[in-house]
């Protein structure tokens, strides 16, 4: 049961994760589309994820 429990919240942590990378994903993109930079900060924003 604990196996069962510790895999469960993985699994939570990882879709977690995966909204909150979705959400700052969705901020860049705002930020650069309502400045008109668009590519230059996807730029950024790849070189941190990588980098980060």
């Amino acid at each position: 049961m604990g196996l069962q429990d510790n895999s469960f919240e993985r699994t939570i942590l990882a879709l977690s994760n995966e909204l909150q990378r979705i959400r700052t994903e969705a901020d860049w993109i705002n930020d650069a589309t309502s400045q008109d930079e668009y590519e230059t900060y996807w730029i950024e924003f790849t070189a941190l994820l990588i980098i980060g």
